[in-house]
């Protein structure tokens, strides 16, 4: 059953809707991609530690070398399900009515703090009165 949820709710959306942003995905569809999405990070992450872990007992720059590796890794990895997860995001927002331009108003919205904070904060940086 695990298999069959992990071939049909994240590896298909990957392999057959990769750049799909057309069409609707239902809500188990979306959840169990977020799910198996949080999932194969997560035992990534941990790989990393113990591959890190065990390499430390021999040598401390082997231990630097091999986590520099599983992080390049990890971080490829994570950069290719970025466009599948915005895709299924947008197919999740169709189905439930809303417009998937909304997805960007959380960017927008970073920004906008992010700007705001500079001008607000970015003087006392460059006087030295929070340093």
């Amino acid at each position: 059953m695990i298999k069959e949820h992990f071939t049909e709710y994240f590896w298909n959306v990957i392999k057959n809707q990769y750049f799909d942003f057309t069409g609707c995905a239902t809500r188990k569809q979306f959840w169990f991609f977020v799910f198996w999405n949080w999932a194969v990070s997560t035992a990534l992450s941990v790989a990393t530690q113990l591959v890190s872990l065990t390499f430390d007992i021999f040598s401390e720059t082997a231990a630097i070398v091999s986590a520099i590796i599983c992080a390049g890794i990890m971080l490829l990895i994570a950069l290719a399900l970025i466009i599948p997860s915005i895709a299924i995001q947008c197919r999740r927002f169709r189905d439930a009515g809303v417009s998937p331009w909304w997805l960007l108003a959380v960017p927008i919205i970073m920004i906008i703090s992010w700007v705001i904070a500079f001008l607000a904060f970015g003087s006392l940086f460059t006087t030295g009165q929070l340093d």
